[in-house]
């Protein structure tokens, strides 16, 4: 593990992590005719966060002591992406949404081929990966209404939540 004193702290205050410098990868899950990995146009992500459950033991005639218990993850994963003019993003989103149930049938595929990985990676501003998170079991749980105005000359986005089994930190090479 890296060194964490305040010296290192101070050091490195110049090289700052920056927020908007990342890159969202999803491999094309089973069924949506599509072999490549994803590289959606992404605006808007967030680093997951987990938590431990308390497993109180009491002890004696003491206030006890807690254990942590299960590993607890929010499970959702909000991500605001950026749409071309051809419409990649949009359609790929629905159609894996299309795969997991039908709007016309009302079938979908077996769970299993629902889900994929996705990786978010965290790079500086050389574009080096400094930071990736493998987010386990995804997929996409609603997409938003998306906007469209005529006097708006800002970009087309939507949002997408996905939902997810569990994340992971990943190794990173640069």
């Amino acid at each position: 593990m890296g060194q964490m004193g305040a010296d290192v702290l101070k050091n490195n205050l110049a090289n700052a992590a920056r927020t908007y410098q990342w890159d969202f990868q999803i491999p094309a899950p089973v069924g949506t005719g599509d072999t490549d990995v994803w590289l959606l146009r992404a605006q808007n992500v967030h680093i997951p966060g987990k938590s431990f459950e308390d497993i109180h033991i009491d002890y004696k005639a003491t206030g006890g002591y807690n254990i942590p218990g299960r590993e607890q993850y929010d499970h959702i994963f909000p991500v605001t992406l950026l749409e071309g003019e051809d419409a990649l993003g949009f359609t790929a989103i629905n159609s894996w949404m299309e795969q997991i149930r039908s709007a016309v049938g009302g079938t979908g595929s077996p769970d299993a081929s629902l889900k994929t990985d996705a990786v978010l990676t965290m790079t500086d501003e050389q574009e080096n990966p400094w930071l990736a998170i493998k987010l386990v079991g995804i997929y996409p749980k609603s997409v938003d209404n998306v906007d469209l105005n005529y006097n708006s000359s800002g970009v087309v986005k939507f949002s997408v939540t996905f939902s997810y089994d569990r994340w992971e930190n990943m190794t990173v090479s640069s």
